[in-house]
């Protein structure tokens, strides 16, 4: 098992600097680059001087390696990557980063705030291409609406959901209604969201996949207790960010009144460590490459608490799967999907 806990002093950021397949480097203004399909620039003319190396033979034989080569090294382009910008009872949001498309999942904290972590993490705002909300607790849309408007992008959320939202998210130009149950495709990624139980008006978890990869993200937090359906998505996941948000004896021995502790731990409340561990216990395979807990809460659960209980399923399991804990104040390292 490799564990991941992020320092406390995070590094100042490095911004990458991508080439795509055919050497090109294609830059905006702001330094960020991006490959606007590099699957269509894979398959070229073999250069002259391998096709003619060694006679007729050689080459075909060159030329294929050449191939395979250009292949192996497209893959890495299909793989989705994540970074937790905030995650926490204080505001939430989450950048899912594709081959041509970025997409936060939740706008929790402010505007600004948002846009300060996407500098940290070197993502220029003007490749957000849509901001797609879970539910509508403010820790989850507080910086919603500035944000579609400040970016000019689409807002994705379910009707309910927005009904509930009412005049928090204020005037928002473009709406795009989807239904939890009906997976549908944005850009290149495929995305199922599904319903889980929690004290909203109908919260919503994805399961998120990038078109020509087998890699599958899911986003499962804010839910009382995992259903046979949470299950059954989670089957398959390459990546899960799994909410771990309370140890229950500090959340019973904490300060908050007994009447929030209730709603906490009730089947639409918060799932707690234990259970997250019970879920993983469950569900754990050798395609799940990375468990990053979320949504801790800061009143009623440690990140090493959270990070050494499932650390225990882990090794019980021989797995090596890597673990990570997401923190409210600063954003998560890139993790590769």
């Amino acid at each position: 098992m490799n564990t991941h806990v992020p320092k406390t002093n995070r590094d100042t950021p490095v911004k990458y600097k991508k080439k795509d397949l055919t050497g090109q480097a294609k830059e905006n203004k702001n330094g960020v680059v991006s490959i606007p399909n590099p699957q269509l620039s894979l398959i070229k003319p073999v250069p002259d001087e391998l096709r003619n190396r060694g006679g007729e033979g050689l080459g075909m034989r060159v030329y294929i390696y050449y191939l395979c080569v250009l292949c192996v090294s497209a893959v890495r382009y299909l793989h989705m990557k994540v970074c937790i910008l905030a995650s926490g009872s204080k505001g939430n949001s989450i950048l899912v980063s594709g081959s041509e498309t970025n997409i936060l999942i939740d706008a929790g904290l402010s505007c600004r705030k948002i846009l300060e972590r996407l500098n940290q993490v070197g993502v220029d705002e003007d490749s957000i291409k849509a901001l797609f909300i879970s539910h509508e607790h403010s820790d989850h849309i507080r910086g919603a609406g500035p944000i579609v408007r400040k970016l000019y992008i689409p807002l994705f959320i379910n009707q309910l959901t927005f009904n509930a939202a009412d005049y928090r998210l204020g005037k928002v130009d473009y709406v795009k209604f989807f239904e939890n149950g009906k997976p549908f495709t944005f850009n290149e990624f495929l995305i199922d969201p599904f319903s889980v139980p929690h004290d909203s008006a109908d919260n919503s978890c994805f399961k998120i996949q990038e078109r020509g990869s087998k890699q599958k993200l899911v986003i499962l937090t804010d839910l009382g207790y995992p259903t046979k359906l949470v299950k059954e998505k989670t089957k398959d996941p390459s990546t899960i960010i799994l909410e771990s948000n309370h140890d229950f004896d500090k959340l019973i021995n904490g300060p908050y009144e007994w009447w929030l502790k209730q709603r906490i731990k009730s089947k639409n409340g918060h799932l707690s460590n234990s259970q997250a561990c019970e879920l993983i216990d469950e569900i754990i395979n050798p395609n799940l490459k990375n468990i990053v807990l979320a949504h801790l809460s800061e009143e009623n659960n440690e990140p090493e608490i959270a990070h050494d209980e499932m650390s225990k399923i882990l090794n019980a399991k021989k797995s090596d799967c890597n673990l990570y804990v997401a923190y409210q104040h600063k954003p998560t390292d890139w993790i590769e999907v």
